[in-house]
């Protein structure tokens, strides 16, 4: 019974080839586009999964409400993991990770930059890493012991082994000998944090011993694993017992500030939810729950214009298969048996679009790989996890497809086909209109989305910042050579023509992760004032063009301005609720640090600047003065000099800083990488849109060929009586307007709900216009208007000789 089945689909495949071409390459980009969506979202959902205890490890994290403001921070201090261990019986274990930058000197004594990850021992009994040599339980026990991922043992030591041999590693103003206790893999890519060299935390206690017993100072991030059968919410509610008997009463006591409405809570976020929740002070930059819900629904709709395609040309077949419905159920065929020949020839054609669309995604692969910094392999389907998304893809695409037509052309009535009443018609034509309707409802959606994300980005890049980021080389710093002759450097940096200015500072625009404490000020009275903060250098608002709205820069004339002198930015005068900036020089503005208090004064008011993304609001930021702490250089350059710029700077750095690894980025090329995410967002936004407009064409172009056979009668009749081929164009166009007409009026409202809901996660954003809707509506309706025009082209220059002898 099936192998006749199955024969008989392959005959009507080829008896219909043009209409059958059409449905599987439909068919074939719609699975290709959905498939490789599905292995991108199955690869953002699948970070941190390969721990083997994942399910029970989480992540401390502090939710903080103060001065009417509500703050999600994932840095605690180190006495919390500690703490934690030893007071709450709930809790397996903890780890801490505490990630610097430092200057490693390898083993040919070259000096690298690299972020380093202070950890605790336990790191290997909490979290799943291979190890290659060494003793997992004793790597990390010792102090100035280090472990490194074979990328790393390769970096720092080429072909030699590293066990038992010393890194280099500089803190301060010298460099520490580190020994080489293990080797493990590199850290897996769906991970939310990676590095190649991690050291003992107990290092920690050699350089600063007393950061590790304060509960004030955060800078690190704590892990815990919870023990077997205990629920996140019960061991949550253990956690505030070190917030109400430790943590409160040390903030209280430090700022000797008794806010009844302030208070903070620690929660725990699961380790496989990390990559997916945006946070300040992440360690890496992460996924986007948003786009991976909107790529979810574009697969899905891609996937479901491919379907209505095979609907549409299956139900305009209607006519021509009506005879052959006719015979077999004059011949006994019943229903059920019509619905599953019918429902065959849908599932063999969606096994051949399968086959098809495995080739498009291979050949593909490499590039989008390389576009989304992505390692995606068709063998993630293979696994046991995902199976059912692949038999979804498959079987359903060919029920979804199938479901409708099989039921329609089965209930054809015998009688009435032999009598030659169905005459090509059928009373399911409305259905076919819904479904047009609903695959350009579904492309010119994607249309405006895509315009919509590109003027987002558009608004992003020509938005007015505040600095100066063009013609601005970065150079990192992590030596403290390079930091001990920095003026020296400078000094040769500026007898070059092509270079404008040199600052130095802690942190340059575009960075992710800003200090930030309390200060008091004689402008609010008995009120801890919060603030971001970082050093700079004579020379910084200056290079970076950063206008000084009231008082002054900081200077040289001024010795005591390296004593507590701060310039604040406007966002922090109108926080502290002052109108007029003039009125906050010279006031008192004391700092909290390290449980220490400085005491100075403001000395200038910056205007405001995006320090950070324009998804981010402007908040409040104090300057202080300090020439020693640079993790940054910037160099201003003359317009168009790039390629000049990048050859002298290496070569001075070279001449002056052997053996120091020179590195540089451009700050335009910075600040585009905020929004990384975004931009390959609207790339593949325009590219899965193109797929999905060439998809519903493909469906339109076949049904406007059918329609266009029915009407040849008519056309031909017409044609006699002296119709141009204009207006038969525009005859069989008025069909398929109409149809778009209504699928603008569809898909504008809910375009618009969902692309409102996606602008308010950016602060600043542009405004939803109504000239995108319509564009939008008019590239559909002209898209439309060219596939039939084709099609009704075609058929008007028919000899109506020949037309009149149709059928």
């Amino acid at each position: 019974m099936f192998r006749n089945y199955f024969k008989v689909a392959l005959r009507n495949l080829l008896r219909y080839k043009f209409f059958s071409l059409i449905n599987i390459i439909g068919l074939a980009i719609g699975m290709a586009a959905s498939i490789l969506i599905a292995l991108w979202v199955l690869d953002e959902l699948s970070y941190d999964k390969y721990n083997k205890k994942a399910d029970r490890i989480y992540r401390v994290e502090r939710d903080i409400f103060y001065n009417n403001e509500r703050f999600l921070v994932p840095v605690t201090s180190a006495i919390y993991g500690t703490t934690i261990k030893s007071d709450l019986p709930e809790f397996e274990d903890m780890v801490r990770l505490f990630p610097n930058e430092f200057s490693i000197e390898d083993n040919r004594g070259v000096d690298h930059r690299e972020r380093v990850f202070f950890a605790d021992a336990s790191i290997f009994s909490v979290f799943t890493f291979q190890f290659l040599r060494g003793d997992p339980d004793k790597s990390l026990e010792e102090p100035f012991t280090v472990v490194l991922t074979s990328k790393g043992a390769e970096k720092y030591f080429g072909n030699e082994d590293p066990i038992n041999k010393h890194l280099l590693i500089e803190w301060g103003n010298e460099k520490k000998s580190y020994l080489v206790t293990g080797i493990i893999e590199n850290v897996p890519d769906n991970s939310h944090f990676h590095f190649d060299v991690l050291v003992s935390f107990n290092t920690l206690e050699t350089y600063m011993p007393d950061n590790l017993k304060t509960w004030l100072n955060n800078y690190l991030y704590t892990y815990v694993l919870l023990k077997d059968g205990i629920e996140k919410e019960q061991a949550e509610a253990k956690l505030q017992i070190l917030v109400e008997q430790y943590i409160l009463p040390a903030y209280i006591q430090f700022f000797q500030d008794d806010d009844p409405e302030a208070s903070m809570e620690l929660y725990l976020l699961p380790i496989k939810d990390i990559h997916l929740t945006d946070r300040m002070w992440s360690i890496e930059s992460g996924g986007s729950k948003t786009s991976v819900y909107i790529f979810s629904i574009v697969a899905v709709l891609i996937l479901l214009i491919a379907c209505f395609n095979f609907m549409n040309l299956s139900t305009a077949l209607a006519g021509r298969r009506s005879l052959e419905v006719g015979v077999r159920k004059t011949m006994g065929a019943n229903k059920k048996q019509l619905v599953f020949q019918f429902l065959t020839e849908s599932f063999v054609m969606a096994v051949i679009s399968f086959v098809l669309a495995l080739l498009i995604i291979e050949i593909i692969l490499p590039y989008y790989n390389t576009f989304a910094n992505k390692s995606l392999t068709l063998l993630t389907l293979g696994k046991s996890e995902n199976l059912l998304i692949l038999l979804i893809i498959i079987i359903g695409t060919g029920i979804l497809a199938g479901l409708y037509p099989a039921f329609y052309l089965s209930s054809f009535k015998p009688i009435a086909v032999l009598k030659g009443k169905m005459n090509g018609k059928t009373s399911n034509f409305n259905f076919r209109q819904i479904l047009v309707v609903l695959q350009f409802g579904i492309s010119i959606s994607l249309i405006i989305g895509t315009l919509t994300a590109y003027l987002q980005m558009n608004y992003f890049q020509n938005k007015s910042l505040g600095f100066e980021k063009e013609n601005m080389l970065i150079i990192p710093v992590e030596s403290n050579y390079v930091r001990n002759h920095y003026q020296v450097f400078r000094d040769e940096l500026l007898q070059q023509p092509i270079i404008e200015k040199v600052a130095s500072s802690e942190k340059i625009p575009t960075s992710s992760n800003y200090s930030d404490t309390g200060f008091e000020t004689e402008l609010l009275q008995d009120e801890t004032f919060l603030s971001k903060f970082y050093s700079i250098d004579y020379d910084y608002f200056k290079t970076y063009g950063i206008d000084i709205i009231a008082g002054r820069n900081f200077s040289k004339e001024y010795p005591n301005d390296t004593l507590g002198r701060w310039i604040l930015n406007e966002a922090a005068i109108k926080k502290i609720g002052i109108k007029d900036p003039e009125k906050a020089i010279r006031a008192t503005f004391t700092h909290y640090g390290n449980e220490l208090e400085t005491k100075g004064e403001i000395i200038g008011v910056v205007k405001d600047y995006h320090y950070q993304g324009l998804d981010k609001k402007i908040e409040p930021m104090s300057h202080f003065l300090s020439p020693k702490r640079i993790r940054f250089i910037s160099v201003k350059y003359a317009e168009g000099k790039e390629k000049e710029i990048l050859e002298l700077v290496e070569k001075k750095w070279e001449k002056l800083f052997p053996g120091v690894q020179f590195s540089s980025i451009f700050l335009t090329e910075r600040y585009n990488n905020l929004y990384q995410n975004e931009q390959k967002m609207k790339q593949t936004l325009i590219g899965f849109t193109i797929l999905a407009i060439f998809v519903a064409c493909l469906g339109l172009f076949g049904l406007a060929a059918f329609i266009a056979q029915q009407k040849t009668k008519e056309i031909g009749i017409r044609k006699v009586h002296g119709a141009s081929t204009n207006s038969i164009i525009q005859m069989l166009n008025k069909v398929f307007i109409k149809w778009v007409l209504i699928a603008n009026i569809i898909a504008w409202p809910v375009a618009y709900y969902f692309l409102d809901e996606w602008l308010a996660g950016f602060y600043y954003r542009i405004s939803l216009s109504v000239w995108v809707f319509v564009i939008s509506g008019l590239i559909g309706l002209l898209i439309a208007i060219m596939t039939v025009s084709y099609q009704a082209y075609k058929a008007a220059r028919t000899n109506p000789v020949n037309a009149l002898k149709y059928e």
